[in-house]
């Protein structure tokens, strides 16, 4: 079969949340939107509840993002981790937050709520 008379694949953004998973598609030419309770215990659950929500037959592709992990740090409800870096590469974490247009700039304010320093002789 040709590629042009194939069915053309369905492609599906799902955002996994703590309260809500939210899905985004194109149906006949039209944007369409559907949102489910999150399965916190099994993140998986909500997902197949969207799949099976919007009749999804056949390949699909799923664009897949959270922001459990980002809610979970502005919480300040996960446990107590560390970066542990070699010297020199003690800023990785500040040049990762950066915007990429300003990543030579000297006048980008951080943001240090969730960060503490300590150093290790």
């Amino acid at each position: 079969m040709s590629p042009r008379k194939q069915k053309s694949e369905l492609r599906i953004a799902i955002d996994t949340g703590g309260t809500f998973t939210d899905c985004v598609w194109r149906a006949r030419g039209h944007i369409r939107m559907v949102k489910v309770f999150s399965t916190p215990a099994d993140p998986s659950q909500a997902i197949v509840e969207v799949l099976k929500k919007i009749g999804a037959s056949g390949p699909v592709t799923v664009l897949h993002g959270t922001t459990v992990g980002t809610n979970t740090i502005l919480q300040r409800k996960g446990a107590r981790v560390a970066l542990v870096t070699t010297a020199g590469f003690e800023d990785a974490i500040e040049i990762a937050r950066r915007g990429r247009n300003s990543t030579t700039s000297s006048s980008t304010v951080w943001n240090r709520s969730c960060l503490r320093t300590f150093a290790l002789a």
